[in-house]
């Protein structure tokens, strides 16, 4: 039993409830599956994988990375998709730091997608999502945990 007299987190707290912040994006999941939330700035926040129970925090390695190279191989840019600042500890060899102004988030359940311009490369990437909602089955997606992504490159 979750209960906080056991020092458990309750399955719903209405004592402390938590506020939803204007950070957090389209959610990734189908409707009463459990969820993991994806913010503006790139990241993965919020996750959701029992029914009430929900996480707000960051997970810094969970990100997309995008890696250019040449025909023979070379690496001539990579960099964290997110415009959070490089991590105190761990995940060194990372390039972090991707400018805010050169992201775009969009999001409307229950699609989201998100325009990436990397101008040192002359590239645009795009990367459109999609959580599973099927009208009148309710019972037949419940348990599907899923969202498919989409990647498109610009030039």
């Amino acid at each position: 039993m979750y209960t906080r007299a056991r020092g458990r987190k309750p399955w719903i707290d209405c004592i402390t409830m938590m506020h939803g912040k204007q950070m957090y994006g389209v959610p990734l999941g189908g409707i009463g599956s459990g969820t993991i939330g994806r913010g503006f700035r790139g990241e993965f926040c919020r996750y959701q994988m029992v029914p009430g129970i929900y996480e707000y925090q960051t997970v810094t390695a969970n990100q997309f990375i995008v890696t250019i190279r040449d025909p023979k191989g070379k690496t001539l840019y990579q960099k964290v998709l997110s415009v959070q600042s490089q991590p105190k500890k761990g995940l060194e060899s990372w390039e972090w730091g991707f400018n805010a102004a050169d992201g775009l988030y969009c999001g409307l359940y229950p699609r989201s997608w998100t325009v990436y311009n990397i101008k040192e490369q002359g590239i645009r990437l795009i990367c459109r999502q999609i959580s599973p909602v099927i009208p009148h089955n309710y019972k037949g997606n419940a348990g599907v945990r899923y969202s498919s992504r989409r990647w498109k490159r610009l030039e």
